[in-house]
């Protein structure tokens, strides 16, 4: 099981849209204008006889007028190998970022973001249990988001990381969503990954991981101010770490 529980798809983004929970890439989406969004979410992990979640992940969006917010994150993350082994719990690093949607071509529906955000240790729990990295890391995503045709929508993320060791990371996604009606949308996404260390001394880059995987949910808008956000996927590749063969997401958004 991969010590880290993949926490890409908690940070916030619109109820709506192509990318954001339950998806592990981020859409063009804010808030709005003093508009604060508070997702509960369960993550899960299942690997052969081995499992890790995150749960509950509390994650706060506030909006920064209308096109920008800030986002806090903290979860709480568990571990058990080889069921019914023992269970290791411990508070994750907690990330904090930011999100400007600098472009809107409203006469097309084309929009672009930034969404720079920084991953911290909170209290050391989770790595001394091997959990999560005791790393900081800041984290550089692009997000670009197009209209298809009537209900389908199209979204993309490029984004680039650097830890406090010196690796980096380079991932890419793209996001499919299809609204069946005015409250409920199926999404999906598929996105690749890779990390390693660049050796600067010998001009040569130590590949640490490189995956490919995918989810598929949907996203409902059951009563006003309040979503339910769910998703499946699993590791299609998986070059040195395990591989994963069930993600589940499920999450409740409130709007306030």
């Amino acid at each position: 099981m991969r010590s880290v529980l993949l926490l890409t798809f908690i940070l916030a983004g619109t109820a709506l849209g192509q990318g954001g929970p339950p998806l592990s890439i981020d859409d063009t989406g804010t808030p709005g204008a003093g508009v604060v969004e508070l997702i509960t979410a369960l993550q899960l992990e299942l690997d052969g006889d081995s499992r890790a979640w995150a749960a509950p992940v509390i994650d706060l969006a506030v909006g920064l007028g209308d096109q920008a917010q800030v986002t806090v994150t903290v979860p709480l993350l568990g571990r058990q190998e080889d069921a019914p082994g023992p269970t290791h719990i411990g508070v994750g690093r907690a990330n904090v970022g930011f999100k400007y949607r600098f472009l809107e071509e409203e006469d097309h529906g084309f929009s672009a973001s930034v969404g720079p955000n920084f991953d911290f240790e909170v209290d050391g729990s989770a790595a001394r249990r091997g959990l999560d990295d005791d790393r900081w890391s800041f984290n550089l995503p692009v997000q670009l988001q197009f209209p298809l045709y009537d209900e389908f929508g199209l979204g993309l993320e490029a984004a680039w990381s650097i830890s406090e060791d010196g690796a980096n990371g380079v991932s890419g996604g793209i996001a499919l969503s299809w609204a069946l009606t005015e409250d409920f949308e199926l999404v999906g996404d598929i996105v690749g990954e890779s990390s390693g260390v660049p050796d600067l001394h010998f001009g040569v880059f130590e590949l640490e991981d490189s995956g490919v995987f995918f989810d598929v949910g949907f996203r409902w808008a059951a009563a006003e101010d309040f979503n339910v956000l769910f998703s499946l996927g699993r590791d299609l590749f998986r070059s040195r770490a395990e591989h994963v063969d069930l993600r589940f997401y499920l999450g409740f958004q409130f709007v306030f």
